[in-house]
């Protein structure tokens, strides 16, 4: 055991090829499971075909899906953050399908968030196997799971790659390692462009760990270094943000509706986990589970065994982390005030999604508790039994949560034949058949449902003539026009 150990730790590459290996177990249910049944694939698939449509009938930015809602459009790349688009997009070319693509994506997403989880720990703890280890409970956390083979949240799954990249970048600059100051850019700019409200969230936690740090933080030069990184986020994002804060400046859309988009403190609460259902999915009514898992409720338990021990450059981190993952995981849970919480922080809709922060700060905690009994173990059959242990709990329950993610969704995937192929060869989908949140409000069921795919006056008076439409291309005169506004 301390040959392993002593070669981990000067063998990067083999750290990097157990992440591999393991991310490949994880995405194992993609090779069983039909994703079309799981909850937002078909909804992310059309937005990626959108985009091909876009690209091929449309004008750049390709923000809108131009013959969705027979022919009327819409923005599935206005509001819906424009990478998580572009990449399955482009790995299509390496795929058979667009749906491939996105499998193929997801496991893209797993391998790399464990690579960059490794790379942050590293560079907080200055250890090898503790980096190793958090990588591993990183990417095998039970949320995770519910994100890609429940929800198909493809926006949560990829914010997963860049938060560690963020704390990583923010952890350097206050510790005065300002050379990596860049990766706060990197690690912001790329969750702005896959994940609108994990953004708004990792703001708030950036802003209460720098309070944690206020003395390193607030110092000239570092401000000035915040500041130019801001400018560069802004700069590099405007193609999204741009476009995003004109629609909703100058026009009302579903997206922006609490009440359509159960955005009330009422409905986040009434979407919380009670403190039963972080620890088993029995009784629970919700489509999504809470579960934190036992190997997680076991790892963290360590630390009253292992926190006297833990080395004196680990204890501050190790000590804000904690309070993170305490905070992160009370408000997945009923007990948080929600009912009285600003819109800002109640747009999150579903508590649940808090459960990718307590994901981000627990598994260096984890990692370092279960090293550090590891190191102050003697007897080699003792440090033996504890690891089988460790690798047994995690195994086992990921291998339950695996068995009923792949006998739910493989019964549905028969009816979703030839989805792809339905939507390609007539890509004018009723709004009926989609999510309707990237409307205008005021587009509402009966006003879709009614509408011709012609002119409208809808103010003033005028006389259409010769209307002649094609594709994206639409041909009319007019006559007797006052004061008119045409559709």
């Amino acid at each position: 055991m301390k040959k392993i150990i002593t070669y981990l730790k000067q063998k990067e590459i083999l750290c990097y090829l157990i992440i591999f290996a393991v991310a490949i177990i994880v995405s194992l249910p993609l090779l069983k499971i039909s994703l079309l049944g799981t909850g937002d694939t078909k909804l992310h698939l059309l937005r990626v075909l959108g985009l091909k449509n876009s690209i091929e009938n449309s004008n750049f930015p390709y923000i809108i899906a131009p013959f969705y809602c027979n022919n009327f459009g819409y923005a599935t790349n206005l509001f819906y953050p424009q990478l998580t688009t572009y990449l399955p997009y482009v790995l299509r070319l390496f795929t058979t399908s667009y749906e491939s693509a996105m499998e193929l994506f997801a496991f893209i997403t797993i391998f790399l968030s464990g690579i960059f989880m490794y790379n942050f720990t590293k560079e907080i703890c200055k250890n090898k196997i503790i980096s190793l280890i958090s990588s591993i409970i990183y990417i095998t956390f039970p949320y995770r799971f519910e994100c890609i083979y429940e929800r198909f949240a493809i926006g949560e799954f990829t914010a997963l790659v860049f938060l560690p990249i963020l704390f990583q970048g923010l952890y350097n600059l206050i510790n005065e390692n300002s050379a990596k100051h860049y990766l706060i850019v990197i690690g912001t700019v790329d969750l702005l462009l896959c994940h609108t409200i994990t953004t708004v969230y990792a703001a708030i936690f950036c802003f209460i760990y720098i309070l944690f740090n206020a003395k390193k933080f607030f110092k000239k030069d570092i401000l000035k270094v915040c500041f130019i990184d801001l400018i560069f986020i802004i700069m590099i994002t405007a193609l999204f943000t741009i476009p995003l804060l004109e629609h909703k400046l100058s026009a009302e859309y579903t997206i922006f509706d609490e009440n359509r988009m159960r955005g009330t403190g009422v409905d986040v609460f009434d979407y919380s986990a009670t403190f039963k259902q972080l620890l088993t999915d029995s009784g629970s009514d919700k489509t999504v589970s809470f579960i934190i898992g036992f190997p997680i409720l076991f790892y963290v338990l360590l630390g009253i065994f292992a926190y006297k021990n833990i080395d004196e450059q680990n204890k501050k981190w190790y000590g804000i982390f904690g309070i993170l993952s305490i905070v992160s995981l009370f408000m997945v849970t009923k007990l948080f005030p929600w009912l009285i919480m600003p819109k800002i922080l109640t747009m999150i809709q579903f508590s649940w999604r808090m459960l990718v922060f307590f994901n981000l700060f627990v598994s260096p905690i984890c990692a370092i508790n279960i090293y550090t009994i590891l190191e102050k173990t003697n007897k080699k059959t003792i440090k033996a039994i504890y690891i089988i242990i460790c690798v047994i709990l995690l195994t086992s329950f990921t291998g339950l949560r695996f068995n009923e993610y792949i006998k739910e969704k493989t019964e549905t995937g028969p009816k979703y034949a030839k989805y792809e192929e339905k939507i390609i060869e007539k890509p004018t989908i009723s709004h009926m058949n989609i999510n309707r949140e990237y409307l205008p409000l005021k587009s509402d069921y009966d006003y879709m449902s009614s509408r011709e795919d012609i002119v409208y006056v809808i103010n003033g008076s005028c006389e259409i003539l010769n209307e002649q439409k094609q594709a994206l291309e639409m041909k009319f005169d007019f006559e007797n026009a006052e004061n008119t506004k045409l559709e």
